[in-house]
C-alpha cells in the first residue's frame, strides 16, 4: 500500500544487534518490510480505517463545497435586489466560508498524517516485535529491512519473511 511507505523509516528498527557473538559465529538475515507490513491482518485493517477517515474528509470538503457553491449562486441572484447591509452580510458569509474552506484543504494532510500515525504506531511495534522473536528463536545476529536498500547483497536463505510468516499463521503465495 502507499501508506506503508510513509512509515519505512520507522522501520529501521529491523536492522539490529541481537547478541555479541564472535564475527565468525554471526547470522545475517534480511526482510522486506513492505512484504512484512502487507502480510499482516492489523496493517490491513489499517488501511481501511484510513480509507474511511480519509472519505469522510473527503465528503465534509465536498459539503463545504456545495454549500459555498449555493450560497454564492444565491448572492449573485439576490444582490442587486437587496439592501446593502444585506448584500455584504452574505459577501461576507461567503468569504467566512471560503476561508473555512481553505483552512480545512490546509489542515487536512495533517489530519490524515496524524490519523496514520495512531493506527500504524502498534502495528510498526508488533512488526518490530515479531522481528525481534524471529531474531532470537533462529539465532540471528542482524537482520537487515531490504525495502530500504541497507544492503547490497542477502542470499535467498537467510529472508525470515517464511518465518515470520509462520509467526502469524500466514500461508504464502
Amino acid at each position: 500500500s502507499s501508506d506503508l511507505t510513509t512509515l519505512l523509516p520507522a522501520l529501521t528498527i529491523y536492522m539490529m544487534l541481537l547478541s555479541s557473538q564472535p564475527a565468525q559465529a554471526q547470522k545475517y538475515g534480511y526482510v522486506n518490510s513492505f512484504e512484512l507490513l502487507n502480510i499482516m491482518p492489523e496493517s490491513r485493517l489499517a488501511d481501511s480505517l484510513l480509507q474511511v477517515f480519509q472519505l469522510e474528509l473527503q465528503t465534509l470538503y465536498n459539503d463545504y463545497l456545495q454549500e459555498y457553491t449555493a450560497k454564492s449562486n444565491d448572492y449573485s441572484r439576490l444582490k442587486d435586489s437587496v439592501s446593502a447591509v444585506v448584500a455584504d452580510a452574505r459577501r461576507k458569509d461567503l468569504q467566512d466560508l471560503e476561508a473555512k474552506i481553505k483552512d480545512f484543504e490546509a489542515s487536512s494532510q495533517g489530519r490524515v498524517e496524524q490519523r496514520r500515525n495512531e493506527l500504524f504506531a502498534p502495528i510498526l511495534q508488533q512488526a518490530s516485535n515479531l522481528v525481534k522473536e524471529v531474531a532470537d528463536e533462529y539465532g540471528y545476529t542482524w537482520i537487515f529491512d531490504s525495502s530500504s536498500g541497507a544492503i547490497a547483497y542477502a542470499p535467498e536463505g537467510d529472508n525470515v519473511i517464511g518465518l515470520l510468516r509462520k509467526k502469524l499463521g500466514v500461508e504464502g503465495d
